[in-house]
């Protein structure tokens, strides 16, 4: 029975842990080179696109990002869940509501490319089969708008554009979940020592 409410107290936890997720900036290969970002929703680590700018799909699949460090590139619905998690809707044209998350974003995830007005960054995402597709942030700094735009867009892989980079990422144990989970097998062992 106490193992019972120890699982149940966790699962409480963990649940109301989540509603709370953020994206965090944290460093890959130095102290302070902040390459990555964690979103602790979906326990993914991103790599900053602008490290990949200019690599094809298939070209960053061979890099030591895919082949030495265990980076992927994004699905469409992890996609989603980013833009989710900087509060962004997936929107052709430019919201007010989007500003803020997507300066958020080109600035965890960039520098953005310097438009003029247009601060953006663009990203190979995997869209399934053969094919890539091209996700983007942006922001107009002067009408404090932002926009993202993915989906139905497909591409041959060996596809490359200079100011488009790739969107990897990979999983990672999120040190909240491993907290929480410390926590519970505290409290069982706690427990067990009681009775």
């Amino acid at each position: 029975m106490q193992i019972i409410r120890a699982l149940v107290l966790l699962a409480c936890i963990t649940s109301f842990s989540s509603v709370y997720a953020t994206l965090i900036e944290s460093d890959l290969n130095a102290p302070g080179d902040g390459l990555l970002t964690i979103d602790t929703a979906t326990g993914l680590e991103w790599l900053d696109v602008v490290v990949t700018l200019g690599l094809s799909f298939n070209q960053a699949n061979a890099s030591d990002f895919v082949t030495l460090q265990g980076f992927r590139h994004a699905t469409e619905s992890e996609m989603q869940s980013l833009f989710t998690a900087a509060n962004l809707t997936n929107s052709p044209i430019r919201l007010a509501e989007n500003y803020a998350g997507a300066v958020l974003l080109v600035g965890l995830m960039g520098p953005g490319t310097d438009a003029g007005n247009l601060i953006y960054i663009e990203g190979w995402y995997d869209a399934g089969g053969v094919y890539s597709s091209v996700a983007s942030i942006d922001y107009a700094k002067d009408y404090m708008n932002g926009r993202t735009a993915f989906g139905g867009f497909f591409f041959s892989r060996d596809s490359t554009n200079p100011p488009t980079g790739n969107f990897l990422v990979r999983a990672v144990a999120e040190p909240a979940t491993l907290a929480l989970l410390g926590l519970g097998l505290a409290g069982l062992g706690f427990s067990r020592r009681k009775q």
